[in-house]
């Protein structure tokens, strides 16, 4: 079984578990004075830009999920698995189809509260919890590339039915 396999199985708790190892990590390395916290400053506009490239990416990924609702849509069932024009015409009636969107809105999902968590945290955290913003700031950071990983992934398995 692949790795890949592994973590498709449950990718959100993947993400987290990843994401938080690396933040306390990072909390380890602060302790030991290895690398600093950032200026407050720096800190805030940094949670500002993973919140909108969350949402950004949102809007990239309810493309996808729109695109493959829509050639679904135009799919018909057949007979025989000869009979389908291509492929990707074939993943639409499979189970894969359903386990696809089903990652897809659940990494909308993620970004989505991982943007709004991001503001929310942003407006309500005193300047004496700046420190504890950037570990969320560490957290967010692999929480966003870990679910553009997986959503790339994802695409490009689609994309490779289609040009078989």
């Amino acid at each position: 079984m692949k790795i890949v396999d592994i973590y498709f199985r449950n990718p959100l708790s993947w993400d987290c578990i990843i994401s938080v190892f690396v933040a306390a990590g990072t909390c380890k390395l602060t302790y030991d004075k290895v690398i600093e916290v950032p200026k407050n400053d720096f800190i805030l506009s940094s949670v500002s830009d993973i919140a909108n490239i969350s949402f950004s990416s949102t809007g990239f990924i309810l493309t996808i999920l729109t695109v493959l609702i829509t050639f679904k849509a135009g799919s018909h069932k057949k007979d025989k698995i000869e009979n389908y024009d291509s492929a990707l015409d074939f993943f639409f009636q499979t189970a894969l189809y359903g386990q696809t969107t089903h990652h897809l809105k659940n990494c909308i999902k993620s970004l989505v509260i991982l943007g709004l968590t991001g503001y929310v945290f942003k407006i309500i955290t005193p300047k004496s919890f700046m420190e504890y913003l950037f570990y969320f700031l560490i957290f967010s950071l692999f929480i966003l590339a870990l679910t553009l990983m997986r959503c790339l992934l994802i695409l490009n398995r689609v994309l490779t039915l289609q040009n078989k």
